[in-house]
């Protein structure tokens, strides 16, 4: 990658994604908890989740991204 472009440009996101939640696969992090990593990683400029089965902001990560 950085044979292309400079790598301090290339901007991080962090997306999330979801699978079959249910009460025996619950969720592993939670909203807030996603958004606080995000926060916490150096030059992340956004956090999404996205359900792929649901087509939940899939569109949106490739836009914004």
């Amino acid at each position: 990658m950085a044979k292309y472009r400079n790598i301090n440009e290339i901007p991080i996101m962090m997306v999330a994604t979801q699978d079959a939640v249910t009460e025996s696969n619950p969720r592993v992090i939670n909203e807030h908890e996603g958004r606080q990593m995000a926060k916490n990683l150096p030059k992340c400029s956004a956090y999404y989740e996205t359900c792929s089965t649901y087509g939940l902001n899939v569109d949106r990560v490739f836009k914004d991204g």
